[in-house]
Parts: C-alpha cells; structure tokens; sequence
C-alpha cells in the first residue's frame, strides 16, 4: 500500500497538448509530399503529414486526421480547418515541444 501511494505521488499525468481550431472549414489543393513516418518537425504534431505548395507558391503544413490514409496523386485536394497545437517538450527528448499551426485535414480527393 505504501508503494502505491509513493509512486502515485511521484508519478506525473502527461501533459495533453492544447489546441485552437480556426472556425471555418475550408478546401486546400495544390502540390503535395508527404512525410509521413519521416521526422520532421510536423512529425512531433502528426504522423500522417507533408508540406502542400499551393498555385501562389504558398508552403502548407498538412496533418491528416486519419492516419491510414494514404495519399496516391501528386495534387490532391484536403478539406479541413487550420488548428493551433501547443505541446509540452517529449520526455524522450526527440521533440523540443512548442507551437505549430497546420491544417488538419478531414478529407482528402485526388481528382
């Protein structure tokens, strides 16, 4: 029993990241590739992710909602909303924690 109440009061809950979602959905095409299970900095915010260039030379960070989803045309076109996710520093050491905005998409057409 004593155990149990050591280690309850030395064990720390993970921080969960905060996030703020923009109010309006919207359609984003353009230029993707992927990097998904590459480690980048988008890594430490989703596994399933890239950099989309938009028609205006605009660079996108892209996190798709679904991980499974695999994307199989060089211009796709994500539906989604912007979302601004703060996370504390990964106790591993692999992410430095801080605040990325990127677009979560929720689905995505090739045509």
């Amino acid at each position: 029993m004593i155990l149990v109440l050591c280690c309850s009061a030395s064990c720390k809950t993970p921080q969960r990241p905060t996030t703020a979602k923009s109010a309006k959905t919207t359609s984003l095409s353009g230029s993707f590739e992927s990097k998904r299970g590459v480690m980048v900095a988008l890594s430490c915010f989703c596994y399933n992710g890239g950099y989309l260039n938009t028609a205006s030379g605009e660079e996108i960070a892209i996190c798709i909602a679904d991980d499974k989803t695999e994307i199989n045309c060089k211009s796709p076109t994500f539906t989604g909303e912007y979302v601004t996710v703060t996370q504390a520093k990964d106790t591993n050491g692999v992410c430095p924690g801080g605040t990325m905005t990127y677009f979560k998409a929720t689905s995505v057409r090739c045509d």
